[in-house]
């Protein structure tokens, strides 16, 4: 490009020059001999300057294109780096995607399995009181307190699944919102809440013939230790009196968290507790059978 302008230069000056030249030697007759040699030399300086000018004019000509090419090459790889961020973030947002359904699928699961375990929960204090039934009317006061303890303990445990579940229930719902397509809505499957409603009254009857038995209330008394703690409750005595409570409460918080809609939580949380509320006469059939042995 260089070599370009400067030929082009040089071509112009001898145009200019032998048009100079053909002026003063032919044209003008009385043109001195000096004055045509100084035409010569004019000629000369021409041819000079315009190989230069050619030159420079080349130059900036080059420079300009070198200049476009450049800023179209920067042009290029910047909307190819602008796609490639693009292409970055739409790969980094279906991971995203994915993993948040994965993790909704999983919790779905584990709720609908601790769900199906809840029964099995209310069975088991069923058992342990009828111990504590039978260590009532024979007398065993160890025995008896160790029971109501260990339905007690089954009671919390349903306790604290059924609040575990509100929980996972109001996360379940609050994390689908930012899923592209709608998850399959948060329910426990084909399980229904346990009714436990009657293990509780047998609960609260038993305890009240024992606490009439001056015995087995000062054998309590005596046993109080850290090993009769129950999670959740400040004490084995507080959760005895607050179970039934606790267990309404909890099942009305996952009724509301199940229904979603704040319109209908009153409505759906009375229908799940009159669901679990049955009449259980069980402290006249106690009362019943530990006269008979005269405690």
């Amino acid at each position: 490009m260089k070599f370009l302008g400067f030929l082009s230069g040089v071509l112009v000056a001898i145009v200019i020059w032998i048009a100079t030249f053909f002026i003063a030697t032919f044209l003008v007759d009385k043109v001195s001999f000096d004055y045509r040699n100084a035409g010569v030399v004019a000629g000369l300086v021409l041819l000079g300057a315009g190989a230069v000018a050619g030159r420079k004019a080349w130059t900036s000509i080059e420079a300009n294109c070198e200049h476009a090419v450049r800023q179209s090459k920067r042009r290029r790889e910047a909307k190819r780096a602008e796609v490639q961020r693009l292409l970055r973030e739409q790969s980094q947002i279906h991971a995203d995607q994915r993993g948040l359904e994965s993790i909704l699928h999983r919790r779905l699961e584990t709720s609908r399995e601790m769900a199906a375990g809840l029964p099995a929960l209310v069975t088991e204090a069923g058992r342990a009181l009828d111990f504590a039934e039978q260590a009532l009317v024979s007398g065993q006061y160890g025995a008896f307190w160790d029971a109501i303890h260990g339905a007690v303990l089954h009671f919390a445990t349903l306790n604290a699944s059924l609040e575990t579940l509100a929980r996972n229930a109001r996360l379940y719902q609050k994390d689908a919102t930012n899923l592209r397509v709608a998850p399959p809505l948060f329910t426990l499957g084909d399980t229904k809440l346990p009714v436990y409603d009657a293990s509780i009254e047998r609960l609260r009857a038993v305890i009240q013939l024992a606490q009439i038995s001056h015995e087995f209330a000062t054998f309590y008394e005596l046993r109080k230790s850290g090993a009769d703690q129950v999670p959740g409750f400040v004490s084995l005595s507080r959760a005895m009196i607050e179970m039934g409570g606790r267990l309404d409460d909890s099942v009305k918080d996952l009724a509301a968290a199940l229904a979603g809609d704040p319109a209908r939580i009153e409505e759906r949380a009375a229908v799940e507790i009159s669901s679990l509320r049955t009449e259980t006469p069980m402290v006249g059939k106690l009362l019943g059978r530990v006269t008979k042995v005269g405690i």
